[in-house]
């Protein structure tokens, strides 16, 4: 009887390629732990890669086999945060939003509150496209591209002119109340938002129906 010699090599490359893999993510994940923590109370541009590595236990090698340099990081954290806002998003459609705006503008809210000190000192760093800023543009380019409006409407001058005075007021208004402008009431502020809103939305709802 021949006895067929078993080839193990590509088994054993895949298992190395999935530890790999998962030592990645576990290194990704303390760093940017790490900067964010030290995000909390120092500035941003203050932030150095000695002090990342120190905080996450890493050596430096760990640290450029993922990032070029701390504000790669800070790019990083941003998008993350960039992308639960869009998971959020993706529970409305803009007409439901005009309609009531209170439930979306309450899981905004409540997306800030989980980490107050962290949201405003990313609001306010320096070396990088504002986070606020991004935040408008991803409301603008949902809103823009929601079919649950008419393309002729989407299509309409003064449909983009009204997309972006809201979501340039909506993000405005939290971005004052992350820096301390508009103090800490925040039903209070989603309450006013959530009336100014619905009363500045009648005419385009009115268009839509």
């Amino acid at each position: 009887m021949i006895f067929k010699k078993i080839d193990n090599t590509e088994g054993s490359d895949l298992l190395k390629k999935k530890a790999e893999y998962k030592s990645a993510i576990r290194s990704r994940r303390l760093i940017k732990e790490a900067y964010i923590g030290l995000l909390k109370n120092t500035d941003a541009n203050k932030i150095s890669i000695t002090a990342v590595v120190r905080e996450a236990d890493i050596n430096r090698g760990t640290f450029y086999a993922h990032y070029r340099d701390p504000q790669d990081v800070l790019e990083e954290i941003t998008n993350d945060f960039l992308e639960n806002f869009l998971e959020i998003l993706k529970e409305f459609h803009f007409t439901i939003f005009l309609k009531d705006p209170l439930p979306l503008l309450k899981k905004f809210s409540q997306c800030f509150e989980t980490d107050m000190d962290f949201f405003r000192r990313l609001t306010a760093a320096r070396g990088c496209e504002p986070f606020m800023t991004k935040l408008k543009v991803l409301l603008m380019n949902y809103i823009t591209n929601d079919v649950s409006v008419p393309q002729k409407v989407r299509n309409e001058s003064a449909f983009k002119v009204s997309v972006n005075f809201f979501c340039s007021g909506i993000v405005a208004v939290y971005q004052d109340w992350l820096e301390g402008k508009l103090g800490e009431n925040t039903e209070a502020i989603t309450l006013t938002l959530n009336y100014i809103v619905v009363q500045m939305a009648k005419p385009i709802v009115e268009s839509l129906m």
